[in-house]
């Protein structure tokens, strides 16, 4: 119950975190090769964001339907979902501190 719970929590933060991020985007002032890598930021957040949802449906109808398949694409979506967020957080970090910063 508390992993669902935490997704969903997830699923509403990313829904605010994309809303935001996308109103900071449009007013931003990036030039040269920051243009890209915003760009990457950007399509990356809105591909966590829809993938987080998702996964936070796919826990309540493996939840509900007790499905062993349902559970393991939770599982697979879960494990995605990380991957996405560390390579959305790591473009955003180059955003924050330049282009050079690891």
């Amino acid at each position: 119950n508390s992993a669902r719970f935490s997704v969903i929590i997830a699923g509403l933060g990313a829904i605010a975190a994309t809303c935001t991020g996308l109103l900071a985007g449009l007013t931003s002032n990036y030039r040269g090769d920051y243009v890209g890598v915003l760009t990457t930021h950007r399509w990356l957040g809105i591909a966590t964001c829809v993938l987080i949802l998702t996964t936070a449906i796919l826990s309540e109808f493996a939840n509900r339907k007790n499905s062993s398949p349902l559970r393991l694409c939770y599982r697979i979506a879960i494990l995605i979902s990380v991957i996405l967020v560390g390579a959305t957080g790591f473009f955003g970090g180059m955003l924050f501190y330049g282009i050079e910063h690891y």
